[in-house]
């Protein structure tokens, strides 16, 4: 669990990274943060023949603390602070999301949970 957390975080600090250092636009470079966080993930799931859990309702946020590691990264960036700074600020964000998500048993939304609500 751990393990696949401090990945997470790596990854979406490299997605990220790459992504700016290509000038792409903000929507490109989160969504390559998304793409590489989550497609080792997917992959893997595929492998073991697990439902992957980032396509599922129920599952552990993932995607999420992706997202708010690669916009800590760019919040960074925009302040001009050096690399490493700018790479911890981006996994310690997406680590630090996903452990409270896990220890207060946070899980993904869906549309269907707020309809049932209403």
């Amino acid at each position: 669990e751990y393990g696949d957390t401090l990945g997470l975080g790596a990854f979406c600090v490299i997605g990220t990274m790459y992504a700016a250092r290509m000038g792409c636009s903000y929507v490109i470079i989160m969504l390559c943060c998304l793409v590489t966080c989550t497609g080792g993930g997917i992959i893997r799931d595929t492998l073991l023949r697990r439902p992957a859990r980032v396509l599922h309702a129920h599952a552990e946020v993932y995607a999420e603390t992706a997202l708010g590691g690669g916009s800590a990264y760019m919040l960074a960036r925009t302040m001009l602070l050096p690399l490493q700074y700018r790479a911890l600020a981006g996994m310690m964000t997406c680590v630090s999301m996903r452990v409270y998500a896990s220890s207060h048993d946070v899980r993904m939304w869906s549309l269907p949970q707020f309809i049932q609500k209403s």
